[in-house]
């Protein structure tokens, strides 16, 4: 039986035919490629649904490790202006104190936040890079259709049981729904491209910050011989 409404989560297909004769092989495989470009496009649009607030949840776990971050960036700088290590233009003359144990403490809390937002970060950037992929291998997929299927059925359409105004018809609407999907993908985009420049921000200062947190501990451990043989004085990088 000719299949005349195609129901479908993107969209209903509908067809039309000319006359009651069979379908011919190319008229059947023409139908199951157009319902396989909207099996593909509803795919991506799920996963576009998806990952939007995906990227929210991880930007908002990334304001969470900044916060952790500047916690311990302020006190690195103070052990530093304390210790004399800083450069002079920032050694601000005062009376300055650490407790035993608070830098490794406040590390310690950078560590687990970071690594929380990591599990929560790596698979939201992974299904990022699969999607936009996705998408961007779709209009090569439709190009195909359009190559091997549409353009033969339109100059063959004598011969074609499907009536091409119908299916011209319906394959509009299918743009209509590209063109949805098509700002859900640009929105998507700027999203992570917003997020992503507070992420190499972070990822950068933190490298740097780490430099100054090991330049601090073996100043500590060689100087002032801080931790040694007493495990709640002791410093160390995890």
């Amino acid at each position: 039986m000719k299949p005349t409404v195609i129901p479908h989560p993107l969209k209903r297909i509908h067809f039309k035919y000319h006359s009651e004769a069979a379908l011919s092989d190319f008229e059947k495989a023409f139908i199951d490629q157009y319902r396989q470009l909207h099996d593909e496009l509803a795919s991506i649009k799920n996963q576009l649904l998806y990952l939007a607030p995906d990227i929210i949840l991880v930007d908002t776990e990334l304001a969470q490790v900044s916060m952790a971050f500047e916690k311990l960036r302020t006190l690195i700088l103070r052990s530093e202006r304390m210790f004399g290590m800083g450069p002079s233009d920032e050694i601000v003359p005062g009376v300055y104190s650490i407790k035993s144990g608070e830098i490794q403490a406040a590390l310690d809390e950078f560590q687990a936040v970071r690594s929380s937002y990591w599990d929560m970060m790596v698979p939201m950037h992974k299904k990022f890079n699969s999607v936009y992929e996705q998408f961007a291998a779709f209009d090569e997929k439709v190009e195909h259709f359009e190559k091997e299927f549409s353009g033969p059925l339109f100059r063959n359409q004598d011969h074609m049981e499907i009536d091409t105004h119908c299916f011209d018809n319906d394959m509009n609407q299918f743009r209509v729904e590209w063109v949805g999907v098509a700002h859900l993908q640009d929105e998507c985009l700027d999203d992570f491209s917003e997020w992503a420049k507070k992420q190499t921000t972070l990822v950068n200062n933190s490298d740097a910050l780490f430099v100054r947190i090991k330049k601090l501990f073996h100043y500590i451990e060689t100087i002032q011989q801080l931790g040694k043989g007493n495990k709640e004085n002791e410093f160390g990088l995890n």
